[in-house]
C-alpha cells in the first residue's frame, strides 16, 4: 500500500507537463532574487486591437523596467509556455489573427496544437507560480457574470485565486461583471482582497469607487508585503488581490459607462455569445460605444497597476523587508532550517552533442555550455532555493571565473567562502552524449586545500548552529576529520556525498565513519564502499533498487552508524535504506525521476535529489514522503543544462507536506 501511495503522488506531480521556456532575463532576475512582475497576454491577443495592443504591451514592460524590476509576459508559442517574451514574440502575438484565449484548462490543448495562445488571469497565475513569480499585474480580474444565477457563468480566475498564492495587482473586478457576487465568492474561498487606497471602497475597473468594500484597505505596500509573507508562512494557498483604484483624472463617468455596459450585455445575450467570448465582445462594444474612451482608460490603468506591482515585487525581495521578516520569525520561534555545506565550488564546462560519438578521433557537432558547479555549491544552491538558511564553506580563486560564479549565484550567501589570491578557481569539463555524461575531466587544483582544518575551526560556530552538516568528498581527509570531530562535539549529523569512488576512502577513519548519518553513493561508489567493508558485491544487484535494498538488509554491517543509505543507480532508479530509532529497518525503491528521452543533462541531478530529500525532512515531511520532493528536484534539474534548476522552490515541500498530512496512512 505504501509503495502504491508513493507512486500515485509521483504521477500527480511529475506526470507529463508542458515545457516552460523562461527567458534569460527573467531567469537571471529570479536567480538573483530581483523583482519580477508577470504580465498576461490575453489583453494583447483579445483585449486591445492592433497596433494599440503592441504599444501597450511594450509600454508595460518599459514601466516595469523603469522601476528596477523585470517584466515576464507569459504566452504560448510553438508548443511551449514562454515566461518572458522577446520583442519579436510580442509583435507576433499582437499581430496574430488566429490566437486563442487560454485559461488554465486550455494550456494542454494550446500546446498540443502548437497554437498562439494569450493567457488569461487564471492561466497566467498558474504559470507564474510555477516559475516562482509572486506578483502579477493585469487590468481587471474575471468574476461572477451578471445573470450567473441562470447561466452559472463564473470565471476560472476566481478558482485559481482560491488555490494559487500569487498577488494579482489589478483595478478591481471588471465592471461588466457582478462585483458584489464576485466579492462574496472570493470571501468564501479565503482570498485576501486589499484595496490600495486611503478608504475601503472597492474599485470598479473604469471607476475608482463602487458600493462595495474589500477585506481591508491600506496605502502602505510594506503592509501588503507582510500580509503576503504571513499567508505564505501559515501555509495558506490562496492568492491575494491588490485592488488599485484608477486615478481620478483617468476614470470615465460611472453612469455613462454603466449604461454602455448594460447595452453591450443585452446585445451579447441577443447574439447568444457565451463563455470565454463574452468579455472580449463586451469590451470591444464598450470601446466602440464610448468612442474609444474606454480603451484609453484601459491602457492607462494597466500602466498604473504595473507601476504599483513593480514596487510591491521589489519589497518582497528587498533585504530590509527580509531582515525584518526574519527577525519577526525568530521572535515567534519560527526559523528556516540551517544547513552548513562544506566542499567544492567549481566552474563547469559541458560539451553537449546528440550525435553517436565513437572513439575515432573525429569531431562531432554540438555546443559548449558554461555553468556554476561543484557538489557542495550545487547542494548549497538547491537548499537555498528550497528555503533553507545555508552556510557555504568553500573556496574560489580571486579571478574572473570565481567572480562569474558569484555574480550568477548572488541568491546564495558567499560571506564565508575563501577567495584565494594564490590559487585559481576549480574547473571541470564533462562530455554529454545524448543526455548522458560519458566522462569528465576535473582541474580542481590546490584551491580545495584552502578548505583546511584551520578554516573549519575558524567557522566552528556555523557547525554548532546547523541542523545538519553536508560535506562532499573533494575536501581533504584532514578537513573531513576536523569536521567529524567538531560535529561530534556539538552532536551534529553529517551527510557525506562521495563525488567519486576513490574518495570513499576518506571517511573510513575510525574518528569519521561513526559520525556519518547519511551517505549517498552511486553504484561505483557503493561497490567500493562495500569492498572496504569486506562485503563482496555481485554487479547484478545494480539493475534494480530492490536488489540493492535486499542486499543491504542482508548485510547490515554496511549501514554502520548511518540513519540513511541512498544509492543512486542512474537510469535504474534509487534505493533508500533507513535505520529507525528503534533499530528497525525500512526500504524504498524509486524509479528514475523522468524518462531518459527527456533528459537534457544529468549533471547536478543527484545533488538536487539529496537537497530536496534533506530539506523536506528538516521541514517536518515524513520519511515516506520526503523522497518525492527529492525526485521532483531531480526531475526539474534533469530537464535543464544548469546544475540546479531555477524552478526548485519551497512550494515543492509545502505541496508534499500538505498532501502527506491530508492523506490516509
Amino acid at each position: 500500500m505504501f509503495l502504491r501511495r508513493i507512486a500515485w503522488v509521483q504521477f500527480r506531480l511529475f506526470g507529463s507537463r508542458p515545457d516552460l521556456v523562461i527567458s534569460p532575463k527573467v531567469r537571471n532576475a529570479l536567480n538573483q532574487r530581483r523583482a519580477v512582475v508577470a504580465l498576461e497576454s490575453t489583453v494583447i491577443t483579445h483585449g486591445l486591437p492592433y497596433p494599440h495592443n503592441l504599444g501597450a504591451a511594450t509600454s508595460l514592460e518599459e514601466i516595469i523596467r523603469s522601476e528596477d524590476a523585470e517584466p515576464a509576459t507569459i504566452a504560448i508559442l510553438n508548443g511551449k509556455v514562454h515566461i518572458g517574451l522577446e520583442p519579436d514574440d510580442l509583435k507576433r502575438i499582437a499581430e496574430a489573427k488566429n490566437a486563442i484565449k487560454v485559461s488554465k484548462r486550455d494550456i494542454a490543448y494550446a500546446l498540443e496544437k502548437e497554437l498562439v495562445g494569450g493567457t488569461t488571469v487564471a492561466a497566467t497565475m498558474y504559470l507564474a507560480h510555477s516559475a516562482g513569480i509572486r506578483v502579477f499585474s493585469t487590468g481587471g480580474v474575471g468574476g461572477v457574470h451578471r445573470g450567473a444565477d441562470q447561466t452559472f457563468d463564473i470565471s476560472a480566475d476566481l478558482q485559481e485565486l482560491s488555490q494559487t498564492p500569487v498577488c494579482v495587482v489589478c483595478a478591481g473586478v471588471k465592471s461588466i461583471l457582478d462585483i458584489g457576487k464576485t466579492l462574496e465568492y472570493l470571501e468564501t474561498h479565503s482570498v485576501n482582497c486589499i484595496v490600495y487606497s486611503d478608504k475601503n471602497v472597492f474599485p470598479g475597473f473604469f471607476t475608482a469607487e463602487t458600493q462595495y468594500k474589500g477585506q481591508l484597505n491600506t496605502e502602505n505596500l510594506e503592509e501588503v508585503a507582510k500580509i503576503i509573507e504571513s499567508s505564505s508562512d501559515l501555509g495558506l494557498h490562496a492568492g491575494t488581490i491588490l485592488a488599485c483604484p484608477i486615478p481620478n483624472e483617468l476614470q470615465v463617468d460611472g453612469d455613462f459607462i454603466e449604461k454602455i455596459i448594460k447595452d453591450a450585455l443585452e446585445e451579447s445575450k441577443a447574439k447568444r455569445i457565451i463563455s470565454q467570448q463574452v468579455t472580449p465582445f463586451i469590451l470591444k462594444r464598450v470601446n466602440e460605444l464610448s468612442e474609444g474612451k474606454s480603451m484609453k482608460t484601459n491602457i492607462e490603468l494597466l500602466k498604473n497597476n504595473a507601476k504599483i506591482a513593480s514596487k510591491l515585487a521589489k519589497l518582497l525581495v528587498g533585504p530590509r523587508f527580509h531582515a525584518a521578516k526574519q527577525s519577526e520569525a525568530n521572535g515567534n520561534d519560527k526559523r528556516r532550517p540551517k544547513v552548513t555545506v562544506i566542499g567544492a565550488t567549481i566552474l563547469d564546462y559541458e560539451a553537449v552533442t546528440n550525435e553517436h560519438v565513437q572513439n575515432d578521433g573525429g569531431s562531432y557537432a554540438g555546443k559548449m555550455e558554461q555553468r556554476c558547479g561543484g557538489v557542495a555549491r550545487n547542494h548549497a544552491d538547491a537548499l537555498t532555493r528550497l528555503g533553507c538558511d545555508v552556510t557555504l564553506l568553500s573556496a574560489i580563486g580571486n579571478d574572473a571565473l570565481g567572480e562569474w560564479i558569484r555574480k550568477r549565484c548572488n541568491h546564495m550567501n558567499w560571506d564565508n567562502v575563501v577567495v584565494s589570491n594564490k590559487f585559481s578557481t576549480a574547473t571541470y569539463l564533462s562530455i554529454n552524449v545524448q543526455g548522458n555524461i560519458n566522462f569528465g575531466i576535473n582541474s580542481i587544483g590546490n584551491v580545495i586545500y584552502d578548505i583546511s582544518p584551520e578554516y573549519i575551526k575558524k567557522h566552528e560556530q556555523s557547525i554548532a548552529e546547523a541542523d545538519f552538516v553536508l560535506i562532499d568528498g573533494n575536501i581533504s581527509e584532514e578537513a573531513i576529520k576536523q569536521i567529524a570531530i567538531t560535529s561530534k562535539y556539538y552532536n551534529k549529523k553529517i551527510w557525506f556525498e562521495p563525488t567519486d569512488y576513490h574518495k570513499v576512502n576518506k571517511i573510513m577513519d575510525d574518528d569519521v565513519l561513526p559520525q556519518i548519518s547519511i551517505m549517498s553513493p552511486n553504484a561505483n561508489e557503493f561497490m567500493h564502499f562495500a569492498q572496504k567493508c569486506d562485503v563482496s558485491v555481485n554487479p547484478a544487484i545494480f539493475t534494480s533498487p530492490y536488489h540493492i535494498g535486499e542486499f543491504v538488509l542482508s548485510n547490515l554491517k554496511l549501514l554502520h552508524s548511518f540513519d540513511y543509505l541512498i544509492v543512486s543507480l542512474a537510469q535504474n532508479g534509487t534505493a533508500i535504506i533507513r535505520k529507525a530509532d528503534d533499530e528497525s529497518y525500512s526500504f524504498i525503491g524509486l524509479p528514475p525521476p523522468i524518462q531518459p528521452d527527456l533528459i537534457v543533462s544529468a549533471s547536478g541531478a543527484g545533488d538536487s535529489f539529496n537537497s530536496g530529500f534533506l530539506a523536506a525532512m528538516l521541514n517536518g515531511v515524513p520519511f515516506d514522503a520526503s523522497p518525492i520532493v527529492g525526485q521532483k528536484c531531480a526531475s526539474l534539474t534533469l530537464q535543464t543544462i544548469e546544475a540546479v534548476s531555477t524552478q526548485i522552490t519551497p512550494k515543492l515541500i509545502s505541496e508534499i507536506r500538505s498532501y502527506s498530512k491530508n492523506s490516509p496512512t
